[in-house]
């Protein structure tokens, strides 16, 4: 899809959470630009794992651990794009997330393979375009 878009003349920017040793899976063409972000392997708090443990018994909320995952990983980018998107694609659940903390006011589209919800029981119907 990114390829595609690059070859009808528009700017791609393709962004994952390897790091710069890893090659990705697809083959990405020379007007794709690749932004890694090194986020693979966090080292997350104790506050953050007590209460994916609390959740896992009481489900009263949101992944804890995606959120948090997903908090940094907005933080970086944000400080990584020198510009806001015309559109953001989602492949992912996380990137849904950094997708909404970030750009709330572009078209953000959720390519999921899932069920969604499963991830976001608590949005709202107006949340996600999917």
């Amino acid at each position: 899809m990114a390829n595609a878009m690059a070859a009808k003349g528009h700017q791609v920017i393709a962004v994952t959470n390897d790091y710069e040793d890893v090659i990705p899976f697809y083959h990405l063409d020379k007007d794709v630009q690749l932004i890694k972000l090194a986020n693979r392997k966090l080292t997350v708090p104790l506050s953050v794992k007590l209460k994916r443990e609390i959740n896992r018994i009481l489900p009263c909320s949101e992944n804890t651990f995606v959120l948090y995952r997903a908090n940094i990983t907005a933080k970086k980018l944000h400080h990584v794009l020198n510009e806001k998107p015309d559109v953001v694609v989602a492949y992912e659940h996380e990137d849904v997330l950094v997708a909404n903390q970030l750009y709330r006011d572009i078209l953000r589209i959720a390519m999921v393979h899932f069920d969604i919800t499963t991830y976001f029981r608590r949005m709202d119907k107006y949340a996600l375009v999917v």
